[in-house]
């Protein structure tokens, strides 16, 4: 109804005046003909202000990056080679012993392979590239040619065995050799550890081994455990020296793996192996056996020093004269001072392992094993290699 027009018939003429109410924050004449509805109320908070802090996003680390496929290919091969794992731990084990009759096996604990070898086939290109299939174990698996052999399972000479073959009289036929165990290693990145289940008096046949039977011809880094330092000191010089013509970079020395057999969940189960520096928290517990493990370190040192350079700064004497002698080759100088430069010998170091991030004993209470066993190590100061003085 228009509030301007006349009243109705009967109305009264006095034009009456309609209250303003403010309705939606404005003010109209107030109309009772009309229906109007109030809506609920909503409390809507304030906006902040913006300041610096409210444009600063923090995002967590993304776990995908959509822009890779798109990057030129050298770039991802190089990405995948970095993502290659650094100073990864491969245990060798032993079964067996030296006797005539029984066989050889060597494997490795159980592990997984590093994931670049997972993910895509460009990354299992690369991962190819830096890990090489090596056989392990060839040193005891060749057989000879028109030898008869049996196997273990069934050999007279094995206590436990299900049922003997009726061999006749001595000497009994050898036992088939077990195969050998291949794993993806690389040498300039792994490190070969011989551990608590690797048989002493095997050391010697595993790094002796020459021609097509030598075991890990790249080596760089080698680990061993307290057990070889302790229980065959006499053969470990040996060994040793026997790696004289390989590119060995370093020898470490494991004090504090396990102190008896690996139990069933290292044995069997799948972990890792981690080497690291020993803590120096409890040093003053036990000051006596860091000063001699310092001291190991150099004699050590010193000996690989001492007969890595004479061994071959003969070799590469007899070379050079073979050459001016024989052949008549004239040889610059340059050439010759790289040709006589004796190699680096490799550095010693005390480390400390865990598996799956557990420690399996204190560091200076192997330290300690290894010093009663060595004591001040004049037998590695004076020793010689047979045929030498």
């Amino acid at each position: 109804m228009d509030p301007n027009s006349k009243p109705p018939f009967g109305a009264s003429s006095r034009r009456q005046v309609c209250p303003r109410v403010p309705v939606m924050g404005s003010y109209l004449p107030y109309n009772p003909w009309e229906v109007s509805y109030t809506l609920p109320a909503v409390n809507i908070p304030p906006r902040p202000a913006v300041t610096r802090s409210h444009r600063t996003f923090r995002h967590p680390s993304p776990t995908i990056f959509p822009l890779f496929p798109l990057l030129p290919a050298e770039l991802r091969v190089r990405i995948w080679s970095l993502a290659a794992p650094n100073k990864r731990v491969i245990e060798i084990r032993s079964w067996g012993s030296t006797r005539r009759y029984t066989p050889i096996k060597y494997s490795v604990h159980p592990h997984c392979l590093p994931a670049i070898f997972h993910v895509c086939r460009e990354s299992r290109i690369e991962a190819l590239r830096i890990y090489k299939k090596v056989a392990i174990g060839i040193s005891a698996a060749t057989r000879i040619e028109g030898q008869r052999y049996v196997d273990w399972e069934y050999h007279p000479a094995n206590p436990n065995c299900r049922r003997r073959m009726p061999i006749g009289s001595n000497p009994f036929p050898l036992a088939t050799p077990q195969p050998p165990t291949y794993v993806y290693i690389s040498w300039e990145h792994d490190i070969i550890y011989l551990g608590p289940e690797f048989q002493p008096h095997l050391l010697m046949i595993f790094l002796s081994a020459q021609g097509e039977r030598m075991e890990l011809r790249g080596l760089r880094y080698l680990a061993l455990d307290r057990k070889l330092w302790i229980k065959e000191t006499g053969m470990l010089p040996h060994a040793l020296w026997n790696l004289r013509k390989r590119n060995l970079s370093e020898i470490i020395v494991i004090p504090d793996d396990e102190k008896r057999c690996l139990t069933d969940r290292w044995y069997y189960g799948k972990h890792e192996i981690t080497m690291r520096q020993p803590v120096l928290g409890n040093i003053r517990s036990a000051p006596e056996e860091w000063v001699w493990a310092n001291s190991f370190r150099v004699t050590l040192e010193e000996w690989f020093g001492r007969l890595w350079k004479d061994h071959n700064f003969g070799e590469r004497k007899s070379k050079y004269q073979k050459w001016n002698d024989k052949s008549g080759r004239i040889v610059d100088d340059e050439q010759l001072v790289k040709e006589m430069e004796p190699p680096k010998p490799p550095t010693v170091r005390l480390m400390s392992v865990t598996r799956n991030g557990q420690k399996m004993r204190e560091y200076t209470d192997g330290v300690s094993d290894i010093k009663k066993a060595m004591g001040d190590m004049q037998f590695w100061k004076t020793w010689t290699p047979s045929g030498r003085s």
